[in-house]
């Protein structure tokens, strides 16, 4: 029966049918899609043989709205250009094929974009540097398709590209980049709180702190994003930077994050934010403490442990309370950079570090050449893990121990007058230099101090050592380098 050819011409009919059925609904189609490239825009491939039109239209207000369409070329392929794609928002993608194939999809990709930044000051020990510089990541609800604890190389450099523009310029009120950068992303209800710039003289426990929100789709459903950028030291909070406290938080920085989720629970109440949302903070230096200490607030005021993601910059050490690790917590850290290495006494931060000293002798190459670049060109003289290490050392020598470094008396004077003074008192004349900007003024200190002294002040001026180490232009290099060695991992 098997070599009857009745049997066998019917048995290929039934083939032929299903096969045509199978091409009409697209399931033999080699359609692929979308891919992201930061260079050529998002990319959709068929078979060549076939004639693919993509057509986007930006759904995130309720309403769609067409945004552009392109069609395959002898490729198969279909580039859709990023121009006129605003980040963030949710686009319906509607695939049409010569072949019969039709689908529509929800995304939000990464879209890249741009931001000019302050430069920092005394980069180049106060000798003539461009003023601004500009930096580039991607922002998209896709960078939240996957839970906190995972990394994600584009959020790595948009939090760092947030935290640079958080800041002053030359500490003057109203001169930072945050609010028109937020708008250009979608953000709304974008509000500031503590941005008093060098007027505030006076200790402060507060922190500056930015908060928007907007609507993102994640790649499986629409939800809320509420974002918290924690600014930077300025002014007074200096000193509470230096007031560690006897107990096991950094007493500064947990009186500002407590400041600062007061001010969170207040926004989220004015503007009905949900628990549901997902939620990014990030900051450097201070900022970095401050955010790092919000991330188990925000969890246990009952946002999910995987929806809180943050990505923190030249951390200082604020808790003895080291385990467990924190869950979605990355901080970077330059191996240079004394802030991520102070204070000492058993205290550091409880997320995933992520360590330049862990760079390979080519990375570390790519680490200077990259912050020469974005800093104008000028020479890398940022301290080495090495000298870092040598500071911690004199200082713990001179406070081996929290009580130490409020109670040990230091006067040892040769050729001027010094103030007697305890380690914290020599940290509050450092902050003296950063508040009133009078380095001759309050450099009246015991010989004691000598060994350190050279770390914060050159020639009579804030060290360029200290300020490359620690500067937004040393992070923002760092996470390219970093991020450069996760893709060649992944791949």
């Amino acid at each position: 029966m098997r070599g009857d050819p009745v049997f066998f011409a019917c048995i290929m009919k039934k083939t032929f049918v299903l096969v045509i059925a199978l091409l009409w609904g697209g399931a033999l189609f080699a359609f692929s899609g979308p891919e992201y490239s930061p260079e050529e825009g998002i990319i959709f491939s068929d078979d060549p043989a076939s004639q693919l039109k993509i057509s986007l239209w930006d759904v995130s207000g309720g309403d769609e709205r067409f945004v552009v369409s392109g069609y395959s070329g002898e490729d198969g392929r279909v580039v859709i250009p990023w121009e006129k794609i605003v980040p963030g928002n949710t686009l319906m993608v509607r695939v049409r094929s010569s072949l019969k194939l039709e689908r529509e999809f929800l995304i939000s990709p990464p879209v890249p974009v741009e931001v000019t930044l302050n430069r920092t000051g005394w980069l180049n020990g106060g000798r003539s540097v461009k003023e601004t510089y500009a930096v580039k990541g991607a922002f998209g609800g896709s960078l939240f398709g996957a839970p906190s604890h995972i990394y994600s190389p584009s959020l790595g450099s948009f939090c760092i590209m947030l935290c640079g523009a958080s800041y002053l310029k030359e500490g003057e009120e109203n001169t930072e980049k945050e609010a028109g950068f937020l708008k250009e992303l979608g953000f709304t209800d974008i509000e500031k709180e503590n941005y008093y710039g060098v007027r505030q003289t006076e200790r402060s426990d507060k922190a500056g702190l930015y908060i928007a929100r907007r609507k993102i789709f994640d790649g499986s459903k629409e939800t809320e994003l509420l974002l918290c950028v924690v600014r930077g030291t300025v002014a007074g909070e200096w000193f509470s930077n230096f007031d560690v406290g006897e107990g096991d938080e950094h007493r500064g920085f947990a009186a500002a994050a407590e400041n600062a989720f007061g001010y969170i629970q207040s926004y989220m109440a004015r503007h009905s934010v949900p628990r549901t949302a997902k939620v990014l903070v990030t900051g450097h230096s201070r900022g970095a403490a401050v955010a790092s200490m919000l991330v188990p607030m925000l969890k246990e005021s009952g946002f999910g442990e995987d929806s809180v993601y943050a990505y923190v910059y030249a951390c200082p050490n604020y808790t003895k309370n080291l385990v467990p690790r924190e869950k979605g917590l990355f901080g970077f850290m330059y191996e240079g950079d004394l802030v991520p290495a102070i204070p000492m006494w058993g205290f550091g931060m409880r997320g995933e570090v992520i360590d330049s000293v862990s760079f390979s002798p080519e990375e570390k190459k790519q680490l200077k050449d990259t912050f020469s670049r974005i800093a104008g060109g000028i020479k890398t003289v940022a301290f080495t893990a090495e000298e870092r290490d040598g500071v911690v050392a004199a200082i713990t020598k001179l406070a081996p121990d929290q009580e130490a470094f409020y109670t040990t008396v230091y006067s040892k004077s040769r050729l001027i007058k010094a103030d007697p003074m305890t380690t914290y008192d020599f940290c509050v004349k450092m902050g003296k230099i950063m508040v009133q900007r009078e380095v001759k003024r309050v450099l009246r200190v015991p010989d004691d101090f000598n060994g350190i002294m050279w770390a914060f002040v050159t020639d009579g001026a804030a060290s360029p050592k200290i300020i490359q180490s620690h500067s937004i232009e040393m992070y923002y290099a760092l996470t390219q380098v970093y991020n450069a060695r996760f893709a060649k991992a992944a791949n």
